[in-house]
């Protein structure tokens, strides 16, 4: 599988892709130190990798929109956020991958499994990973029930700040520094592709260098995408009934349109959180807003989706306006053996690709 030696927890089901054209105390360990002891030997044959293991801190900004960001008033309360760099044990500046958390707790049981083979992959590359947290920071635990804890504006500026924190280390080439993340996290390593909005945050550089959203909620999208150069690869379920992919290849083609890099693969009966160690559940008190409209990002940094305007509202408002208008609970989020093991993988050689030593 690429070289990618992946622990065997994932069960195989034969599923169909489909392709569309669209600072801190520091540690040393190594990778096969977290493996399960559940996990009989043979099925966990992977070279132990060693690695140091870092608390990077970074500053957080509460702000309701983008606009904030516009009008120059999106730093006004900050929180001091941290996240896990883990680096190969070797001198020298290293590539790095921001992994981006869901709505969920960021240490979320059900994802460390594969959050775990994703980091030691990644080392097996000459690659580093980086592990941001949004919530702890903020005393939030899961965002899941209630979307308007903390906004979308805030969580993108998150992921450029770790950016800017990582690129100034002397052990992190600022070149070769990729984002990644899923559901949330995945909204967020989309986001982050877009120029326009990126440069007020960080005039000049560094930029990420690729992104990978895995299932992302794509609804919403930027009303003028303006391509940084770095290229996208979306790996999203075909039958998510969470974060409807249908936004997602609607984003795709508006980037594309703009000079943006995107490629999407579809997994055919994937539902939301298949990287999950969870087999498939319903969650009846997941908010969704697949039928509510593309929540579109102008160049004011206002948000507009149909009826539901964001001018003159805080986020809290915003989102409540959408729940009480079009949002619905319930969604189904699990595990999809096909789409854990292959996205996995076409995460990895991405990354090594375009950010590889």
């Amino acid at each position: 599988m690429n070289g990618i030696s992946l622990r065997l927890r994932f069960g195989m089901g034969v599923v169909a892709v489909g392709m569309l054209a669209l600072a801190g105390c520091q540690t040393t360990g190594t990778s096969g130190s977290t493996a399960s002891s559940t996990v009989p030997a043979e099925q966990t044959a992977k070279a132990e990798l060693p690695y140091t293991k870092t608390d990077v801190s970074y500053v957080g900004y509460d702000m309701d929109f983008m606009r904030d960001v516009y009008q120059g008033t999106w730093k006004k309360t900050s929180h001091n956020l941290s996240g896990t760099l883990y680096l190969p044990k070797a001198d020298g500046r290293h590539p790095v991958v921001v992994v981006q958390h869901g709505s969920g707790q960021p240490d979320h049981p059900n994802y460390q499994p594969w959050k775990d083979d994703l980091r030691d992959a990644l080392l097996a590359k000459g690659i580093g990973s980086f592990f941001a947290d949004s919530y702890s920071g903020r005393g939030i635990n899961e965002t899941t029930r209630n979307q308007g804890q903390l906004s979308r504006a805030s969580r993108v500026v998150d992921a450029l700040m770790a950016l800017d924190a990582l690129a100034k280390r002397p052990d992190v080439d600022p070149a070769k520094i990729g984002v990644t993340g899923f559901s949330f996290g995945g909204t967020v390593s989309n986001l982050t592709a877009n120029e326009a909005f990126v440069s007020k945050v960080l005039p000049g550089e560094p930029r990420f260098a690729a992104h990978v959203p895995i299932y992302p909620g794509c609804g919403s999208k930027f009303e003028n995408h303006v391509a940084t150069g770095a290229p996208v690869l979306m790996l999203v379920g075909a039958a998510d009934d969470y974060t409807d992919p249908a936004f997602c290849d609607i984003n795709a083609e508006g980037m594309r349109n703009h000079g943006a890099s995107v490629e999407i693969v579809k997994y055919e009966g994937a539902r939301h959180g298949f990287i999950s160690d969870r087999d498939v559940w319903w969650y009846a008190q997941a908010w969704q807003f697949n039928e509510c409209p593309q929540q579109v990002i102008g160049d004011d940094g206002e948000e507009r989706a149909g009826e539901y305007v964001s001018v003159g509202k805080s986020w809290t408002e915003f989102v409540g306006s959408m729940v009480k208008g079009c949002a619905k609970r319930g969604a189904h989020i699990g595990r999809n053996g096909h789409a854990a093991t292959d996205g996995l993988t076409r995460t990895v050689e991405f990354f090594a690709t375009h950010i590889g030593s």
